[in-house]
């Protein structure tokens, strides 16, 4: 199936190892030769609240499945703000 962009953009990134909801698509990732992707980008907020530090990246092989709403991925490293945030003593509230 073929997804603009835009599609992606609405649909819920959900993480399978946690559970988490990890925000949506903010960024596409594109091999130069074939342009093929070969990952996502997620932020919380979305495109205009994305703060650029605060990106997930998600390699293309890490998607399970991309549904009607949601996109599940594996992923097993933590994201940056909820490890930022343990650092400081203090725990990411979502």
């Amino acid at each position: 199936m073929l997804y603009t962009l835009r599609e992606l953009e609405r649909k819920d990134v959900i993480n399978l190892c946690s559970g988490r909801f990890l925000g949506h698509v903010c960024d596409i990732e594109l091999e130069n030769d074939c342009g093929r992707v070969t990952a996502l980008y997620v932020c919380q907020d979305g495109i205009f609240g994305c703060n650029i530090k605060e990106r997930i990246r998600i390699a293309w092989d890490k998607i399970k499945c991309i549904g009607e709403d949601t996109i599940i991925v594996e992923q097993r490293t933590e994201d940056p703000c909820e490890y930022r945030s343990r650092r400081k003593g203090n725990w990411c509230i979502w």
